[in-house]
């Protein structure tokens, strides 16, 4: 996690074609693409909802899990601020556009 002063998700890795994600002894789990659509994908010690509820770092608990989050894309990225400036026209998603989440998941 960035040490933002609002605490806010952090760390989104923008097209992804694979990532493996695995404890000290190297097990885990390995998502990989499928085709030629890459993937959004982030790895953090709290689920959204408690990063949320948090107004500072102090307020999160201890993290007793990690969360893996995959999405087909996310907005946010490309801003000049957090505080209000739009996203930039060539990040935008298109609500009318569909997108698709399409990966392999494999243990390791």
């Amino acid at each position: 996690m960035a040490p933002y002063l609002m605490v806010q998700e952090t760390g989104s890795h923008e097209d992804v074609r694979w990532l493996e994600a695995t404890d000290i002894q190297g097990h885990g789990l390995r998502v990989t693409q499928r085709g030629d659509r890459h993937f959004t994908a982030s790895l953090l010690p709290w689920n959204t909802y408690t990063i949320e509820a948090a107004r500072r770092h102090e307020d999160l608990p201890e993290p007793r899990h990690n969360y893996l989050r995959l999405l087909a894309a996310q907005m946010g990225v490309g801003g000049d601020d957090s505080w209000g400036a739009p996203v930039h026209t060539a990040y935008q998603l298109s609500a009318g556009r569909p997108l698709t989440l399409d990966v392999d998941l494999e243990l390791i």
